[in-house]
């Protein structure tokens, strides 16, 4: 990786509405050490919980899906591991871009459910969430982007169990070509809004 201390990165949670700044403290091979804002409040991130790390080098922006691994309250710092970096300038829109967003799941004829969707595309999404579901549920999500609710439907295709949580990949079931365009502008939205957080790090805006 190419990021060193020093560094500043933009950080998106689903507890903010907007990116915000933190600090590189230290870099290993795939995870970074972070230092937060003071002002920001580090109850409310949770170990797994997703997080988008957005970043420069150059003239690439790129995007990193996180997992939060640990967090240190007494410094206000965080380590997050790295599952995958993807370059934003590059992604085309039906690829899986790294997130972090509220869900709400709800399998049929069950209780709706809590989770975070930690990567989506047009074709379908990662989330992670306490409650287990098995493979082939067919489930009803409304998940928000941009103070909008974005309701969707899918298949889980598969899943796996970690210490906390479980992690699902659903397949994205559309039922009309509205769902679908609505899908495409939201992760226009997102990617515009990771591009545009980065670049103020460097002072471009």
């Amino acid at each position: 990786m190419k990021l060193r201390p020093g560094n500043i990165v933009s950080i998106s949670h689903y507890s903010e509405s907007i990116p915000f700044q933190s600090i590189v403290l230290e870099v290993l091979d795939n995870e970074v050490l972070l230092k937060l804002p003071e002002n920001f409040s580090i109850y409310n991130l949770f170990e797994d919980d997703p997080v988008v790390m957005g970043f420069q080098i150059g003239l690439d922006i790129y995007a990193a899906e996180c997992t939060i691994r640990l967090i240190n309250p007494k410094d206000n710092s965080v380590a997050l591991k790295i599952q995958n970096i993807e370059q934003i300038r590059e992604k085309r829109i039906f690829q899986r871009f790294p997130v972090s967003l509220y869900a709400d799941m709800k399998p049929k004829d069950g209780e709706r459910k809590v989770a975070y969707v930690r990567n989506l595309s047009l074709e379908g999404l990662s989330l992670i969430s306490k409650s287990e579901f098995v493979e082939g549920d067919d489930i009803a999500f409304d998940t928000y982007i941009d103070n909008r609710v974005l309701r969707l439907n899918g298949t889980v295709m598969w899943k796996e169990k970690s210490p906390r949580n479980f992690q699902y990949g659903i397949k994205i079931n559309y039922h009309d070509f509205n769902t679908k365009n609505s899908l495409k502008l939201y992760l226009n939205i997102l990617k515009d809004e990771q591009e545009r957080a980065v670049l103020h790090l460097k002072g471009h805006e």
